[in-house]
């Protein structure tokens, strides 16, 4: 069995952290300061993902989709079903990783739920190439490895 300290895997978790962050980049449109045009633009944003996803059946739109109802529209469970539908039928990695990733916040769910079930979507996501989701399918399996239940490691935000 491997032994693996929880600060080795604290360390992992935050080194990971600081590769994930972004930053916002300003989009050229939305420079007129207009906060009812902002509020337009957003909406008509969550209207093209919707289309795109739903009517195209295009992957990158149904992810925008999720990130949009994630992000801006704050439903975290509308957001899950649109990563997981993704993630299953088109098999896009970005979504995978996004699935399991709120999987692990979700607190509706147990610890050991969670062990279940999130490591086979960053593993599905690791097929896809996703790195991110490499690295928590492989934080994942040193948290088993090491016989460790807690899951907060795991699912500290990114």
């Amino acid at each position: 069995m491997l032994a693996t300290s929880p600060l080795i895997i604290n360390l992992i978790v935050v080194k990971f952290s600081v590769t994930l962050k972004r930053q916002a980049v300003p989009n050229p449109e939305m420079n007129s300061g207009d906060e009812k045009e902002t509020k337009e633009y957003i909406k008509n944003l969550g209207i093209e993902y919707r289309f795109g996803c739903y009517s195209e059946k295009n992957p990158e739109a149904c992810h925008l989709l999720g990130d949009y109802l994630d992000a801006i529209q704050k439903d975290m469970e509308k957001a899950m079903k649109v990563y997981k539908a993704n993630c299953d039928d088109a098999a896009y990695p970005r979504s995978c990783f996004q699935y399991g990733r709120l999987l692990m916040r979700d607190k509706n769910i147990t610890e050991q739920e969670k062990l279940d079930v999130a490591p086979s979507y960053f593993e599905k996501g690791c097929e896809g190439n996703h790195p991110e989701s490499c690295v928590m399918n492989g934080i994942g399996q040193l948290i088993k490895a090491a016989g460790n239940q807690d899951t907060t490691l795991y699912a500290k935000e990114r």
